[in-house]
């Protein structure tokens, strides 16, 4: 599916539903998008010690939603967090998907478990027990409201209406 047809739907669906509401709570609602989860391919992120993963070795782990989770919708790209942050956040969201023409009952995002990486997370020094979709959504309300995503996010939005040079 192209972008420009996504892009409008995550607007929205995601992001003008949740204007006047919590951060996190839009932050959950855009990276659940199928917009987010097809364009930043965590569709197919498998984990390697998945149900499916052990007898898939063609497919893997996929970062490029955590990356941009912590680069773009959260920390920033000075926020503290590291390599493996990223790449325990990649685990957390691994069998985060969407619905498929074979999926009657389900629209939009799917958790598939058989695809998520078992196990618990480290994420900036905190623990995240294996609870299969509920991890990834506890890790994006902690980042939701950490003090450096308050700053970042901030910024973005008086750089964006204020002042190029806040």
């Amino acid at each position: 599916i192209p972008l420009y047809i996504l892009a409008p739907l995550l607007e929205r669906e995601a992001i003008a539903p949740h204007l006047f509401s919590r951060f996190e709570d839009m932050l959950t609602a855009v990276i659940q998008h199928p917009a987010m989860l097809v364009y930043l391919d965590n569709t197919k992120s498998t984990g390697p010690n998945s149900r499916i993963g052990k007898n898939n070795k063609k497919r893997g782990i996929n970062e490029n939603l955590a990356r941009e989770i912590f680069e773009l919708h959260t920390l920033g790209v000075d926020g503290g967090y590291t390599i493996n942050d990223i790449q325990e956040l990649a685990k957390a969201i691994s069998g985060w998907s969407i619905s498929f023409p074979h999926d009657k009952k389900k629209a939009g995002f799917v958790y598939r478990s058989p695809q998520h990486e078992p196990g618990k997370r480290v994420i900036m020094g905190r623990e995240y027990r294996d609870l299969g979709v509920q991890q990834g959504r506890l890790i994006l309300a902690d980042l939701a409201r950490h003090p450096k995503t308050a700053r970042f996010i901030s910024k973005k939005i008086v750089t964006h209406f204020i002042s190029d040079k806040p």
